[in-house]
C-alpha cells in the first residue's frame, strides 16, 4: 500500500490507499505498473470504518464509471454535516491536462454508517491551470546549492469540508515554477466557487511552493501551509491565511506567506 491518507466525520473513519506491485526493476523510483488485478480489482481504494470500528466497507472509484481517478483524498469534515443532509464525506481527487482543461472529481458518500454507503461522482471542469506534470520535471525548488528538490505531483494532497464548501489542494506546473492550487467547490451545488495559486511572490521571485495542506474555521477562513524554496531560498515551511471570499488576508491570492520558524533546512 503507498500513500496511505485518514480522514473522519461524524459517521465514520476514511482511510485511501493506492496498492503497488514491486518488482526487480530498478530503473527509476516508481513501481513498475498497477495492473488491474491488484487486489482484485484497479489499484486505488477507499475503506469505510463505522464510528465504532466494527465494520468496514471497501469501495474502488475506478470501477464506477471507468473513472480516471488516482489517489483520492476522503476530506475532513467540520461542523454539522446533518444541517446539508450528508450522511458521509466527500472524496475527492485531480485529474490533471496538461496544456488542457483539467477535471476535479467530487465523489458524495451516502449512508457512510450502515455498511452499505452509496457514492455519486460529479466531475468538474477546472480549465486549464497547469502547463505540465510536476512528475514531467521534479527538478524545481532548487535551493542556493543547485539541488534540485521534488515538489511533488498532482494527487491531491489534502481535503476538508464545512458549511456546505469543499476545500482541497493540489499541485501544478505555471511557467516553470511548481505551485500549490487550491479549489473551493459548493457542495450543495457541486459547481467550483473559486480556485487559485499560492504563488508566494513575497518570498522571492520564481518561488516553488509544494506540498500543500488546507483548514478552514467556524467563519470560513481558511489556511495552507505549505514548503516553498527557489535559486536564493532554502527550503522552509510557511503558510497563509485566506478569508471567506477567498482573498490572501495582507495581499493577493497566494502573497502574505508567513514562515513557522522551519527555515534553512
Amino acid at each position: 500500500m503507498d500513500y496511505p491518507t485518514l480522514s473522519v466525520d461524524a459517521y465514520g473513519v476514511y482511510i485511501t490507499a493506492n496498492y503497488a506491485l514491486f518488482d526487480n526493476n530498478t530503473s527509476g523510483d516508481n513501481p513498475p505498473g498497477q495492473p488491474a488485478s491488484v487486489a482484485g480489482g484497479t489499484s486505488t481504494r477507499l475503506f469505510i470504518l463505522d464510528k465504532n470500528i466494527s465494520s468496514v466497507q471497501i469501495y474502488d472509484p475506478e470501477k464506477q464509471g471507468n473513472i480516471n481517478i488516482w489517489t483520492p483524498q476522503a476530506a475532513i469534515v467540520y461542523g454539522s454535516q446533518a444541517a446539508f443532509g450528508l450522511t458521509g464525506t466527500f472524496l475527492v481527487a485531480y485529474q490533471p491536462n496538461a496544456g488542457g482543461n483539467s477535471t476535479f472529481y467530487v465523489i458524495k458518500t451516502t449512508n457512510a454508517a450502515t455498511g452499505s454507503a452509496t457514492f455519486s461522482t460529479t466531475p468538474i471542469n477546472v480549465g486549464t491551470i497547469s502547463d505540465t506534470s510536476p512528475l514531467a520535471t521534479r527538478n524545481f525548488g532548487k535551493q542556493p546549492s543547485a539541488l534540485g528538490l521534488d515538489a511533488g505531483n498532482e494527487w491531491v494532497y489534502s481535503a476538508v469540508w464545512r458549511n456546505g464548501i469543499l476545500y482541497a489542494t493540489t499541485e501544478v506546473v505555471v511557467g516553470g515554477r511548481a505551485l500549490v492550487h487550491w479549489f473551493r467547490v459548493n457542495t450543495t451545488t457541486m459547481t467550483l466557487m473559486d480556485q487559485g495559486n499560492v504563488t508566494a511572490n513575497d518570498l522571492g521571485v520564481g518561488t516553488n511552493t509544494y506540498y500543500g495542506n488546507i483548514t478552514v474555521n467556524a467563519a470560513g477562513q481558511f489556511a495552507i501551509g505549505f514548503a516553498a524554496s527557489s535559486s536564493t531560498l532554502y527550503p522552509g515551511a510557511y503558510y497563509t491565511v485566506y478569508d471567506p471570499n477567498g482573498n490572501a488576508i495582507g495581499g493577493n491570492t497566494g502573497v502574505g506567506a508567513r514562515s513557522v520558524g522551519i527555515r534553512g533546512w
